[in-house]
Formats: C-alpha cells, structure tokens, sequence
C-alpha cells in the first residue's frame, strides 16, 4: 500500500520500522504478484531484496522468477506452529484475518486435524518448490523466535557457496534443529533455477 525508496544509514532504517510498527492496512487481503510486479517495474538497479511473507497468496511464481533473476532475492516465510498443528480443543471459531470469512471447526475431530495439518505440508512444500524454481534463497522463521540465527546462518552458507545469489537455498529455524538436504527440483524454461543435482540446504 505504500512504496518506499531505498536508501543507506541507520537513520532510513529506523523510519521503514516506524511506518511498519504504526502502518493501518487500508484493505484485506495479500497480493504477493501484484507486489513483485511493481517492484520489477520501479527498481530497475541490481539490490537485495528481503520478501517477507506469510505466502499463503497463489499465482505469485512467475513474477517471483522475473524478480530472482533480476535482483538478489530472499523469501522470508513468517510461520505459525498453530496453523499446522492444532490441539484438540473442542469446536473452535476461526475468522481469516484478509476475507473475514468465519467457520467452525471440531478440532476435538482427530481427521479434522490430520486434514489441516497435511495442507500446511503441502502448502510448505509447494512454496520451497516455488523458491527453488526461481532460484531465491529462503529464510523460514517461527513467529515469536529469534531470527537473527537464522540470517547468520544464511549468510554464511551464501559465504561459503559458489555462486553467491540465486542458489534457491534454504534456511530455517523453529523448535526443531535437524539438518536435511534436498535435491532442488529443475526449474522450467526461463527460469533462474539451480541446475539438475544441485543441492538445496536446509535447517529445522
């Protein structure tokens, strides 16, 4: 809803926390595409460039790719343990923060449960798929924890890496601390995807 020119120092810093700490959304709803597509049309200089989101929006991956291929490009997936994994609590109201749509749900209901929690896997899958495609490193945060690790941690794999940018690795954090490395899948045409056995780095 608002744009703001990027600039150095401290000082600019400090104003985009400001306006995001005091921003009231004047609409619903997310639109990751239409965000990228203006950011591929106003910053016509190389930069690097932090989305942060939650990524639940569709139709974003082409615009993702364009943006990978001309910038240097992290995804940030904000997260939320509950959205996957519910306790059983009985019938429960949920209200979608971007339609205000409402719905009841027995959560007391073990499949209602096992139902929620395979569509947060396939939506996490689906967007790692997307970020490996465009080839834009990947930072997954846990609402609530630190983040600064988990930025350490990719900057220094992206340190150690021999491409520097565009690599489609992955850095996560949350309660979990297992190591796993995934085969990035192979992107389509055009796309600025790892080549085929490239390794995709992960962290839980």
């Amino acid at each position: 809803e608002r744009y703001v020119p990027p600039r150095r120092g401290a000082r600019h810093a400090f104003a985009i926390a400001r306006y995001l700490l005091g921003h009231k959304p004047e609409g619903r709803g997310t639109d990751i595409a239409g965000a990228l597509e203006f950011l591929n049309h106003v910053l016509r200089r190389r930069a690097v460039v932090f989305l942060v989101s939650d990524f639940l929006g569709e139709g974003y991956e082409r615009p993702l790719a364009v943006a990978a291929r001309r910038h240097d490009l992290i995804a940030v997936t904000v997260r939320d343990p509950r959205e996957s994994d519910l306790p059983p609590a009985g019938l429960v109201q949920f209200e979608d923060a971007e339609t205000g749509a409402r719905a009841v749900v027995d959560l007391m209901d073990a499949v209602v449960r096992e139902t929620i929690a395979r569509r947060a896997e396939a939506a996490r899958e689906s967007r790692e798929r997307a970020f490996a495609r465009a080839g834009a490193d990947h930072i997954a945060l846990t609402a609530g924890e630190p983040y600064d690790g988990a930025l350490h941690r990719l900057f220094a794999v992206r340190g150690q890496g021999s491409g520097g940018q565009g690599s489609g690795r992955g850095i996560a954090v949350g309660s979990r601390r297992r190591r796993r490395e995934m085969v990035a899948p192979r992107g389509g045409r055009g796309s600025a995807s790892p080549q085929r056995g490239e390794r995709q780095r992960c962290f839980d």
